[in-house]
């Protein structure tokens, strides 16, 4: 991913999954602060993508992906206030659907026929932190579409290694590697939890 679109959407992510950490330590922020703080994050991201029209258009389809995992994961997380995120979904706000788990898809499909693979680098995350929508059900379906995703950003010229380390599982599952992918800007961002996560998914889906 280049680093222009990282920029965008990493906050994005940081601050999701801040969010995501601190419910899993237990604590219950109050709904309102936590959405207000992540629709600035996605309007921040679309403000900054603004500077080009190419750019812009890329951030738009990636922001699909961001909305669809941020109201996945929160609706099926153990906050108190999932089920009211789940009548106030972002989709519902930002695109007035109710169809994250096919529309996902479609959108990574719309990605992937792109010849710039930086929206489906997100789509491609979006899934290794927790997105299942239609394929939740169905694990070797989904296998078969990060394995597709996986080598049609592979074909782009950018290096496999970005997405999976030379090392075996048992040394380290996602140790520092060079590069401007996405995985490495989240990497530090996040929990430890989360990347080992990350790792063990994307080792799954396209073991060495």
């Amino acid at each position: 991913m280049t680093d222009p679109f990282a920029s965008l959407v990493s906050p994005v992510f940081q601050t999701v999954l801040d969010l995501q950490q601190r419910l899993e330590a237990g604590e219950n922020p109050p709904l309102g602060p936590e959405r207000e703080q992540i629709v600035v994050a996605l309007d921040e991201a679309a403000r900054k993508a603004g500077i080009s029209s190419q750019l812009s258009h890329d951030f738009e389809l990636a922001k699909h992906a961001l909305v669809y995992w941020i109201d996945e994961i929160l609706i099926n997380s153990h906050w108190s206030h999932a089920l009211e995120w789940r009548q106030q979904i972002l989709e519902w706000e930002i695109y007035q659907e109710r169809l994250r788990a096919d529309r996902f898809f479609e959108k990574a499909h719309e990605a992937e026929v792109l010849a710039n693979t930086d929206p489906l680098e997100t789509y491609y995350l979006c899934v290794a932190l927790g997105f299942r929508g239609k394929y939740v059900e169905s694990q070797p379906e989904l296998r078969a579409w990060a394995e597709r995703i996986y080598n049609r950003i592979a074909s782009s010229g950018l290096q496999p290694e970005k997405f999976l380390p030379d090392e075996s599982l048992e040394r380290e599952p996602l140790s520092p590697l060079p590069g401007q992918s996405i995985l490495l800007a989240v990497s530090v961002l996040v929990s430890i939890t989360a990347l080992l996560t990350l790792a063990c998914f994307v080792l799954a889906v396209h073991p060495r």
